[in-house]
């Protein structure tokens, strides 16, 4: 499972690094489009800024769940083997 982990993250590394060209042209792309001058009307401005009023929102939200998520994954394994050791030193 680990490898294939691994494995993975080499490939997407792999592509990026392939397919830089048309990243690096796609991204300069989307810069423009982060920019509030860019917007003419109110109405454009004020979507604009609900946009990034709920991408705001769904990062504070989501960093400490997957924080939470990750803690529990990790304790899940980690705790049976504190209370193994732990009754073992009772005895």
């Amino acid at each position: 499972m680990e490898n294939m982990l691994m494995f993975m993250t080499l490939t997407k590394f792999v592509v990026c690094r392939m397919k830089r060209q048309p990243l690096a042209k796609f991204l300069a792309g989307k810069e423009n489009d982060h920019i509030i001058h860019n917007y003419k009307t109110k109405g454009e401005r004020l979507i604009f800024t609900k946009y990034k009023k709920i991408a705001t929102k769904f990062i504070v939200i989501t960093i400490p769940w997957v924080t939470l998520v990750l803690l529990l994954h990790y304790f899940k394994a980690v705790i049976p083997t504190i209370l193994m050791n732990f009754l073992l030193k009772q005895y």
